[in-house]
């Protein structure tokens, strides 16, 4: 799937419909019909399961991490993972220990 091939990339519904030759309605009502969500929340929450197994399970720093999963900053990625986790990456990589 392109989203997973390439989580870095800041995908929209329009750069995707046009990857697969849907247009942005179609692809949001087939993509909601398939998996349940819209395809930017799926991105969403693929792109924080991403970060948080690297977090877990990797010596990469925040930046690096950030980098991977498409964030423009550590410091974006740091409060992204706290609003939808409710702790910091340095929290959760302590954990992991």
């Amino acid at each position: 799937m392109l989203i997973h091939r390439n989580p870095e990339t800041n995908w929209t519904v329009t750069a995707l419909g046009k990857q697969i030759g849907m247009s942005k309605a179609t692809l949001n009502r087939h993509f909601q019909h398939t998996v349940g969500q819209t395809p930017m929340a799926y991105i969403k929450n693929w792109k924080m399961m991403k970060a948080l197994n690297l977090v877990k399970h990797s010596s990469f720093s925040l930046e690096q991490i950030a980098d991977l999963v498409g964030f423009s900053s550590a410091r974006t990625l740091n409060k992204a993972f706290f609003r939808n986790y409710g702790h910091t990456p340095s929290h959760a990589r302590k954990s992991a220990r």
